[in-house]
């Protein structure tokens, strides 16, 4: 684990905390979500467990 807050991964992403929050709980990402919350993580999308 990172150990990284969701203010931080929001902020890495550009986004606010709470849309981050948003994604992080959505059922159903966009690729392009995936692949932004990736890219801020350090991480490629197929590596996301969601």
């Amino acid at each position: 684990m990172l150990g990284l807050t969701r203010d931080e991964v929001a902020k890495r992403m550009g986004v606010t905390q709470s849309a981050y929050a948003q994604l992080e709980t959505s059922a159903r990402l966009r690729k392009g979500s995936r692949e932004n919350i990736a890219n801020a993580l350090g991480n490629s999308s197929s590596q996301l467990d969601f």
